[in-house]
């Protein structure tokens, strides 16, 4: 052969092992890729899964402050009626007459227990 024809041969060579390393470069991206995307897929998917459980501890919160506003409220009307009733029981009046019905008990028991000896 000759030296024109070999250079020819051999730059046809490099070529193909300069396209060979190109492809094999490529098949080699090709396959980082598809797992890369493989991972975005994962973390998609894990970071839906994160998103729904934030909204369902949203929606708790929401909840719970609301069911603790209204037990709030429950239990103030409830003390508030206590004390109302309270007060409608015991009228100053009232507690006054008890406690004379209570002192002329005390002396009549005594005046009865002193009696009996």
């Amino acid at each position: 052969m000759s030296s024109d024809a070999q250079s020819g041969v051999r730059g046809e060579y490099e070529r193909g092992v300069t396209a060979g390393a190109i492809e094999t470069r490529l098949a080699d991206h090709d396959r980082h890729f598809s797992a890369i995307n493989g991972h975005l897929a994962d973390i998609a998917q894990t970071l839906t899964q994160v998103e729904l459980d934030l909204q369902r501890l949203a929606d708790q919160a929401v909840s719970q402050a609301a069911s603790a506003a209204s037990t709030a409220a429950a239990l103030h009307a409830d003390g508030e009626s206590r004390l109302r009733e309270s007060d409608r029981r015991w009228t100053p009046v009232q507690r006054v007459a008890v406690i004379l019905s209570l002192l002329v008990a005390a002396v009549a028991l005594y005046a009865a227990l002193r009696g009996v000896r």
